[in-house]
């Protein structure tokens, strides 16, 4: 009995930790452009539909991870998530990292893009890893409002 009410307790835990991530560097998603305009610059990271901008003197990291790009996109003028750039080299440990904060991810594999994939209660994220990019720069992690 002790031992099935330890796991319901940790499967609570886990789904509500899972469930509070609603937002990056404490902006909420929906949070809009003109309370966060002022912080920021655009971004060179275009993404087809979205606005991309970076954050002024942004420290380029991650989990402690260096990254090339770090870009809080926004649809509509409301902020819709980040898009974020690893060094591929980093690809397994970041995966690992993720795996642990957030659960078993879903895989969608293709000769030319591989896509580990979670969906929380109010964000969905994927790290997307391109196999055929022969530069550092195929690795990137978005995150951001569930549809």
């Amino acid at each position: 009995m002790q031992k099935l009410f330890t796991l319901i307790l940790f499967i609570a835990l886990a789904s509500s930790t899972f469930a509070q991530v609603n937002s990056y560097n404490g902006y909420k998603w929906g949070t809009p452009y003109s309370e966060m305009e002022d912080k920021l610059v655009p971004s060179d990271n275009k993404i087809p539909g979205y606005k991309s901008y970076e954050m002024k003197n942004q420290e380029m990291k991650f989990e402690g991870f260096t990254v090339h790009t770090l870009s809080y996109v926004f649809k509509k003028n409301v902020f819709y998530g980040v898009n974020i750039g690893f060094y591929s080299k980093d690809k397994e440990t970041i995966l690992a990292l993720l795996t642990k904060k957030y659960g078993e991810p879903k895989a969608v594999e293709t000769p030319f893009v591989v896509n580990y994939e979670w969906h929380l209660e109010k964000t969905a994220m994927a790290l997307t890893y391109l196999p055929t990019n022969q530069g550092d720069k195929s690795l990137s992690f978005t995150m951001g409002k569930k549809k």
